[in-house]
């Protein structure tokens, strides 16, 4: 499980989210497994945004050239 890069947060903060990591874990919790799930059940993905917008701009799309 990646913690970010070191040059963005430092390494104090680097080992605070790895120390709060581990404690979810030894209380029985999945933080890489909630996190993937979290991904899988976002309703706002890139995919589908771009979709509606798309669907909104044709009907302002002029034909021909």
């Amino acid at each position: 499980m990646s913690l970010g890069k070191v040059e963005l947060q430092g390494v104090d903060k680097a080992r605070e989210k790895a120390k709060d990591i581990l404690a979810k874990v030894r209380l029985g919790h999945d933080p890489a497994g909630e996190k993937q799930q979290a991904r899988e059940t976002a309703t706002d993905t890139f995919k589908d945004v771009a979709k509606r917008f798309l669907a909104f701009q044709t009907g302002s799309w002029r034909q021909g050239g």
